[in-house]
């Protein structure tokens, strides 16, 4: 193989590379976050005290079922996230109560929970986490979903 061919196929190489690695960033179409975005109001309470959970779906659907652990991950609570008539979106045309909530089930694609803490926590102070599985794509088995969690603190 002559050299002069050798250093065309290698540029040749380099350039498509190059494309296929930066194409987001060519196009201007940066990467969609599927993971929601949980974020904990007043995330430092007492045992007993209401905490709010509030979720912005991104592009996957989160699993209403909310899971609350203690520090040694076993867990303590499990509750069902229900939205009002007011939180969903287009509600004159279909309910939006279902087992998956997605993009443009609720206004403003934010799910807002308030929860109040078990009393018999305050046996066991210490941090705990909010658990909420979300769904990638359709057709998802449950045992393969992913999830996010944030942790908060009951003090004695």
């Amino acid at each position: 193989m002559k050299p002069q061919n050798i250093i065309i196929a290698s540029v040749f190489l380099l350039v498509i590379s190059f494309f296929s690695f930066s194409f987001e960033s060519i196009t201007g179409n940066p990467i969609k976050v599927i993971a929601p975005e949980m974020t904990i109001v007043k995330d430092n309470v007492r045992a007993g005290q209401p905490i709010q959970i509030r979720v912005k779906i991104n592009e996957g659907c989160i699993d209403p079922k909310i899971t609350f652990h203690s520090d040694e991950g076993i867990r303590k609570d499990t509750r069902i996230y229900k939205p009002s008539e007011d939180d969903c979106a287009n509600q004159n045309f279909h309910s939006c109560k279902g087992s998956k909530y997605c993009k443009g089930d609720l206004k403003g694609d934010l799910a807002i929970y308030d929860y109040y803490t078990l009393p018999s926590w305050k046996v066991n102070p210490g941090v705990y986490t909010v658990r909420m599985h979300y769904i990638e794509r359709v057709g998802q088995a449950q045992k393969d979903t992913p999830y996010i969690e944030r942790p908060f603190r009951i003090n004695s």
